[in-house]
């Protein structure tokens, strides 16, 4: 009877500690009470390996001190930018699924560019702005879906694109500036025009801000050597942002990320997040690219004074978070866009090979060899980027299939000087090898072109006749690295390549919740 009383009064305390132990969280295994994932537009490994004297001991030295630093990351598909970059971090997947095949896509109905987060609205309608083609949940939605709706998910960034396609369908709130007005904004979908918003915008009005500020080397480099790009006098450099466009530059500059903390951080009291046993995203976009697209080889001050900037301001976010949630209770996520801008080629003058491919112009002399093969018509109905829409209706009335003009097409443009390969959409959908998966994962049936023009390496896409937009002039040959701190994580290098994909599923694992549901990437640990 006695052991029987012993039994039971054991059995009792034991499951009394689990419980207790189940709600206070084991060190490692509990999901953290706020999730920070940062996403940094146009970040370059070799840029924070270059700039890592220069760094604070808070900001990207702590996370690679005291996380697992994935140091060779890169996208799965192309071309990449912002949008679809962000797109493909918080949905698990690529634009081939999620849809988001870029910032910009040709509206086929008006053979002009119309932006991603517009969808059906006409285009200018900037408070109708919404995540409605994005067609998979994203980790910020999944976490909804898991608390019932209880968890509080906000996204900032300084474009609309950047934010919505973080903050996903359920979020609670996506902010971004506006650039007409330097305002803090929205759009209808999420509804969140909370008084606070108003209220900072009213305290703090950057269009009045930035007229009287100029982007100037921060003091903590006043003694640091010199790079190149320093001026005669000695002063490396001095902008000031004044015209029209002030707004416009200012986000290409340094300055913009101290902003989006500063913002990131009223959010959290205004949401109160992370003061509760619900985990809660702040998903942010920060900017580490070059101011107007510049090549960075004639503006490395500028470019070292952007990164010294992130870094404080990565610094100052974690340590304010981490106030708020408590230490050990917050983790963090960081990692690039896997793309620069590129205005600048300097091949020619190195004697390099190199050129412009002018998609319009070669879109027009294949209409002329349809022309030549079945009449005179417009077979092209527009080119965009790297991309070659063909009229449809009237390859139908002349009784041509689409695989005889793609296949025609693809034989005719291999001919040109600066094609490194031509892709019909039949053949990327069907076809799925090891050298056409890439490109495949980058487009989606459903908006992008039948053609694909691959151009050669070191050529510059044009993509209108007046030289004035080249969607498609990026780089995406660099790493990047994918950052993890908090929640358990110890420090780690791991030097494999790792593709972006599985931050999703890395994520969901932390947060003990479903991941997204296109989503089939292994987690990164």
């Amino acid at each position: 009877m006695n052991y029987r009383l012993l039994y039971i009064t054991i059995v009792t305390l034991a499951g009394f500690e689990l419980n207790v132990a189940a709600q206070e969280g084991a060190p490692g295994k509990a999901a953290p009470q706020l999730v920070v994932t940062i996403t940094i537009d146009q970040l370059r490994g070799e840029c924070i390996d270059a700039f890592m004297p220069y760094f604070s001991d808070g900001g990207f030295r702590r996370l690679m001190r005291e996380g697992i630093t994935f140091s060779n990351a890169s996208y799965n598909f192309t071309p990449v930018d912002a949008a679809s970059a962000v797109a493909s971090v918080y949905t698990g997947t690529t634009p081939y699924y999620n849809k988001i095949i870029g910032r910009w896509r040709l509206d086929r109905k008006t053979l002009r560019p119309k932006s991603i987060t517009l969808g059906d609205t006409p285009q200018g309608a900037a408070d109708k702005e919404s995540p409605a083609l994005l067609c998979t949940s994203t980790i910020a939605d999944e976490l909804k879906i898991a608390t019932h709706g209880q968890a509080k998910v906000v996204a900032i960034a300084p474009d609309s694109h950047e934010a919505i396609f973080a903050a996903g369908h359920a979020a609670d709130a996506a902010f971004w500036i506006d650039e007409a007005t330097g305002k803090w904004t929205s759009s209808d979908y999420y509804n969140c025009n909370a008084d606070w918003v108003a209220s900072y915008n009213l305290l703090n009005p950057l269009k009045s801000i930035i007229v009287n500020e100029e982007w100037q080397q921060h003091p903590s480099l006043n003694a640091a050597p010199p790079v190149e790009g320093l001026t005669a006098e000695g002063v490396p450099f001095c902008h000031k942002f004044t015209d029209s466009f002030s707004i416009q530059q200012y986000k290409s500059s340094g300055l913009i990320n101290r902003h989006i903390t500063k913002f990131a951080l009223q959010c959290l009291v205004s949401h109160t997040m992370g003061l509760d046993r619900q985990p809660d995203l702040l998903a942010l976009t920060y900017y580490a690219g070059s101011m107007h697209g510049q090549d960075p080889a004639e503006h490395q001050a500028e470019l070292r004074d952007t990164y010294v900037r992130l870094d404080l301001e990565i610094a100052n976010l974690i340590a304010e978070c981490e106030k708020k949630a408590g230490m050990g209770k917050m983790a963090v996520m960081v990692t690039g866009t896997g793309y620069t801008t590129q205005t600048w080629n300097d091949y020619a003058k190195f004697r390099v090979p190199t050129g412009e491919f002018n998609m319009p112009r070669t879109a027009n002399i294949l209409n002329m060899y349809y022309g030549a093969i079945w009449g005179q018509g417009g077979y092209v109905d527009a080119t965009f980027g790297n991309q070659i829409f063909l009229n449809h209706k009237l390859l139908e009335s002349r009784k041509i299939s689409l695989a005889e003009a793609s296949r025609r097409a693809q034989e005719f443009l291999a001919t040109i000087s600066g094609v490194r390969n031509v892709y019909s959409a039949q053949q990327l959908i069907t076809d799925q090898n090891v050298h056409t998966m890439k490109v495949r994962n980058g487009m989606n049936a459903q908006l992008s072109g039948d053609i694909f023009v691959e151009i050669a390496p070191g050529w510059k896409l044009i993509d209108a006749d007046d030289k004035q937009q080249a969607a498609c002039n990026t780089i995406a040959n660099f790493l990047f690295p994918v950052i993890i701190y908090g929640a358990g994580t110890r420090k780690q290098t791991v030097s494999t390549p790792v593709t972006t994909d599985r931050i999703a599923s890395t994520l969901a694992k932390m947060l003990h919740i479903r991941a997204p549901n296109a989503c089939t990437a292994e987690p990164l640990f």
